[in-house]
C-alpha cells in the first residue's frame, strides 16, 4: 500500500511540474508576440487609460485568476488575440482587457475595456 501511496505522489508531483513549466512556456510566447508587443503600445498611448491611471508606470500580462487570461490564434498573415494586462500608474491601477484582429500581417485593437476602481468600466476608443 505504502509503494502504491509512493508513487501516487510521485506522480502528482511530477504532472504538477510539468504543468507549470507548461504554463511559463506559455506565458513567455504570449508576452513576447507582436499582438502583445502591439496592445502595450496601444494602452501606453491610449489617452482614456492615461487620464484615468495617471502615467503608466508598470504592465503586464495577467497570470492570476480563473482561467488563462490570453488568447492568440494566426494563420499566416490573419489572425486574433485576446489580452487582460494590468495597468499600474501615478493614480491608480486597472485591467486593460483588448481583443485585436490581424489583417495582411498588420494587428489592429477592435476591442478594448478598462476595468478600474470598484466595478468601473470604460469602453476604450479604439479608432
Amino acid at each position: 500500500m505504502n509503494i502504491i501511496k509512493n508513487r501516487y505522489i510521485k506522480f502528482i508531483f511530477k504532472l504538477l511540474l510539468f504543468l507549470l513549466i507548461f504554463y511559463i512556456f506559455l506565458y513567455l510566447w504570449a508576452i513576447n508576440g507582436e499582438a502583445y508587443k502591439y496592445s502595450l503600445t496601444f494602452i501606453k498611448e491610449n489617452k482614456q487609460v492615461v487620464g484615468v491611471i495617471g502615467k503608466i508606470e508598470n504592465l503586464y500580462l495577467s497570470f492570476r485568476g480563473n482561467g488563462l487570461h490570453w488568447y492568440v490564434s494566426t494563420n499566416g498573415t490573419s489572425g486574433h488575440a485576446e489580452y487582460n494586462i494590468v495597468v499600474n500608474g501615478q493614480k491608480g491601477k486597472g485591467i486593460v482587457y483588448i481583443y485585436l484582429e490581424q489583417n495582411l500581417g498588420k494587428w489592429k485593437v477592435v476591442q478594448g475595456k478598462l476595468f478600474y476602481g470598484n466595478k468601473n468600466v470604460i469602453i476604450l476608443n479604439t479608432q
